[in-house]
C-alpha cells in the first residue's frame, strides 16, 4: 500500500461525509470531512486521500456514525473518536476527540455498530450495550436520558446482530426474533403503529431472522430462508418493494437471488448476492422444484392443512408455536396463524395467513382499555373507559405469551371499574391481555413484563 491509495481493504464503513477502511494487516485508514476529528488524525484537517488513523492497531471491526468513528481491536476493546455532543464516544465526557480513546467499561466485545449519534456493542455472551443520544428512546432504557458511557440493554434473549438508525435501534436474538426500540415516526420499528417505544419490542418479521441493518429511518432483516424483509421510510424506494410508500409491516424485498451481504445507507440499501450475475448467457441449465399450494382449513378452533409434507411448523403472530409440528393445531388466542410445510423435494413454503377472531374495529382500543402500569413486573390493572358501555358485558379475560399460550385466565368474570391481575412467575417479555364479551366481541392490549 502507498499513501493516498488503497488496494487491499477487507472492510469499509461510511459516515455522513467520511469513510473508514480496514486493510489486510489490520491497519485502519480514513478520509473525507474531519470537522469533529472523525478521521482520527489528531487534527481537524479534511483529507481527500486515505491515511492511517493515529494511535490504533490490530483493528478487526469498524463502524461509522454521522460524525463519529468506532473501532474494535482484536483484544475485545472498543475505541472511539470524533463528535461527542451526546456522549457517543462512551468515554464519560461530552468533549470531541481527534484521536482514538477507549470506550469505558467494555470488554470481550465481538461486534460494534453506530447510529447517527449513538453507539452499540455486542459481547461474546450476546449482551447488548448502548450509549450516546437517546432523544427518540433508541437506548431502550425506558427514558429519554442519554448515556456518556455504555449501558446494558435488558433484552428477552441473547443478541446476535444489531444496528442503529438516526434515532432507532434494531436487533436480532438467538431465537430469530427481531427487537426494536426508539423513534417510530415512519414505522421503522416494524409494529402496527407509529408510536415510539422506550423499551425493546418484538417485530413480526414472519420468519427466523439471522441479521439486521438500519437505514436512517428504515429497517432491514435477513431471514434464514434467504428472504430479505424491510419496513419504515421509503420515499426514495430504499425498501426495494416496487413502490415508494412507507410501511410499518415487514415486507419481502423483491429479489431473485440469495443474499450474501447487505447494508443500508441514509436513503438506500445495497445487496451482494451469493452468486455472481452476468448480462450474457452462459448456457447454464437451471432445474426448479415447485412448491404445492398450502391451504388452511378451520374447524372451530382446529386448524389443519391438506398439504402433504415431511415436516410442519405452525406460527402465531409470526413466532413458531412450540410443539405445533403436525398437519393440524388447536388454537385459542385471537391473532394471525400460518403453517410452514417442508416437502420431500427439500423445498418449503408457507400457507396464507389465517386470522382468528373478531374485534371492535370501529373503536380505538387504546381509548377503550386502560392497562397500567405498562411496562410492569407482572402485577397490573385494567379497566374500561366510562364512556363505553361494555363493562357489564365482559365475560372473560386471558393473558397470552408471544407463542399464543395461555398464561393466566378467568372465564367466569364479573368486571369492575378497576380489575387487578398478577402473573408474577413469568419471564420478562411481551404479553397480550385478551378481553371477551358475551356478545362475542374480542379486545386485546399488549404489555411488557420487565424483571
Amino acid at each position: 500500500m502507498q499513501s493516498g491509495s488503497i488496494n487491499n481493504a477487507v472492510q469499509i464503513a461510511a459516515g455522513e461525509r467520511f469513510s473508514l477502511a480496514i486493510l489486510e494487516d489490520s491497519t485502519l485508514m480514513s478520509w473525507g470531512e474531519n470537522t469533529y476529528g472523525q478521521l482520527g488524525y489528531g487534527n481537524l484537517s479534511t483529507s481527500n486521500f486515505p491515511f492511517a488513523v493515529v494511535g490504533i492497531d490490530n483493528v478487526i471491526d469498524i463502524a461509522a456514525g454521522a460524525n463519529h468513528s468506532l473501532a474494535l481491536r482484536s483484544d475485545g476493546t472498543v475505541w472511539a473518536w470524533g463528535r461527542n455532543q451526546s456522549g457517543q464516544l462512551g468515554d464519560s465526557t461530552l468533549v470531541q476527540k481527534t484521536l482514538p480513546v477507549q470506550v469505558h467499561d467494555l470488554s470481550n466485545i465481538v461486534d460494534i455498530s453506530a447510529g447517527a449519534n449513538h453507539s452499540l456493542a455486542l459481547d461474546a455472551d450476546g449482551n447488548l450495550y448502548v450509549w450516546g443520544n437517546n432523544a427518540g428512546g433508541q437506548l431502550g432504557n425506558g427514558t429519554y436520558n442519554g448515556a456518556i458511557e455504555p449501558e446494558q440493554v435488558q433484552m428477552f434473549y441473547k443478541i446476535v446482530s444489531v444496528d442503529g438508525g438516526q434515532s432507532h435501534t434494531i436487533a436480532a436474538d438467538t431465537n430469530g426474533y427481531v427487537i426494536s426500540f426508539g423513534n417510530n415516526t415512519y414505522g421503522q420499528l416494524g409494529v402496527q403503529s407509529v408510536s415510539e417505544s422506550l423499551y425493546p419490542i418484538v417485530v413480526d418479521s414472519t420468519g427466523f431472522v439471522v441479521e439486521v441493518r438500519a437505514g436512517l429511518n428504515s429497517s432491514y432483516a435477513l431471514r434464514n430462508d434467504s428472504n430479505l424483509v424491510a419496513w419504515g421510510f421509503n420515499t426514495s424506494g430504499q425498501l426495494g418493494i416496487e413502490n415508494n410508500t412507507n410501511t410499518e409491516k415487514a415486507t419481502i424485498v423483491d429479489q431473485a437471488f440469495e443474499v450474501y451481504s447487505f447494508d443500508a445507507g441514509n436513503d438506500h440499501m445495497a445487496i451482494i448476492p451469493s452468486s455472481s450475475h452476468s448480462c450474457s448467457s452462459n448456457a447454464q441449465v437451471i432445474t426448479v422444484d415447485t412448491i404445492p399450494d398450502i391451504d388452511i382449513i378451520a374447524n372451530g378452533f382446529m386448524l389443519s392443512t391438506t398439504a402433504i409434507g415431511v415436516s410442519y411448523q405452525w406460527y402465531y403472530n409470526g413466532s413458531p408455536i412450540p410443539g405445533a409440528t403436525s398437519n393440524s393445531v388447536t388454537v385459542s388466542a385471537w391473532g394471525d396463524y400460518y403453517v410452514e410445510v417442508t416437502f420431500a423435494n427439500g423445498c418449503s413454503g408457507n400457507s396464507p395467513i389465517y386470522t382468528l377472531g373478531v374485534g371492535l374495529d370501529e373503536y380505538d382500543l387504546d381509548e377503550i382499555i386502560v392497562l397500567y402500569p405498562n411496562p410492569n413486573n407482572g402485577s397490573f390493572s385494567f379497566g374500561i373507559q366510562a364512556e363505553y358501555s361494555l363493562l357489564q358485558d365482559i365475560s372473560s379475560w386471558e393473558v397470552y405469551d408471544v407463542f399464543g399460550r395461555v398464561i393466566a385466565e378467568n372465564r367466569d368474570f364479573s368486571a369492575e371499574p378497576v380489575n387487578a391481575i398478577e402473573i408474577l412467575n413469568t419471564e420478562a417479555g411481551i404479553y397480550t391481555l385478551q378481553i371477551s364479551t358475551r356478545s362475542g366481541e374480542v379486545m386485546q392490549r399488549s404489555f411488557v413484563v420487565v424483571r
